[in-house]
């Protein structure tokens, strides 16, 4: 798939997520059964099920109010991706649901990885678009991994050991 077709595929699907998210019947129906959560997640996660009627709810009030997908996959089809750059020393993860069905790693995660020079990549197994729902406690290990590095990384000059 061209990258012009991946864009127009992610304006397609996060318009249509607005929509859905937006029907009077989804609260409903998504806080009484964990089966109805799990189809209606099951493109952003794979244990919607898992969900409590409250995260449901939560969840769904987080989508309708994240206003910047539509405009950040506009500007990428207008401007292109960012040129890549190099982190330097701050340790950089690149972390990636495996079964992200929403930006899938290959089109649009590879690309995103490769545009930092030195970024590590930690594929996250049995998790989706959100792995902070369906794996938390890899998601945490993941971060307390990325932030070990960075406490051995020199901060300033004063950090920097005199020879």
């Amino acid at each position: 798939m061209d990258s012009d077709a991946q864009i127009k595929r992610l304006l397609r699907l996060f318009a249509l997520g607005i929509v859905v998210s937006k029907a009077p019947f989804i609260d409903y129906l998504g806080t009484r059964s964990p089966r109805f959560r799990k189809a209606l997640m099951a493109t952003g996660m794979v244990h919607g099920d898992q969900m409590t009627p409250e995260e449901f709810t939560e969840s769904l009030t987080a989508s309708r109010s994240a206003d910047i997908a539509l405009p950040l996959v506009r500007d990428v089809r207008k401007n292109g991706l960012p040129d890549p750059f190099s982190a330097g020393d701050v340790p950089v993860i690149v972390a990636w649901g495996v079964k992200d069905r929403i930006v899938p790693f290959k089109g649009y995660g590879e690309p995103s990885w490769k545009m930092v020079a030195g970024a590590d990549l930690r594929m996250l197994p049995d998790a989706g678009h959100t792995p902070m729902w369906d794996a938390p406690e890899l998601v945490v290990r993941t971060i307390q991994h990325a932030t070990a590095r960075a406490s051995r990384v020199p901060q300033g000059p004063e950090d920097v050991p005199v020879s």
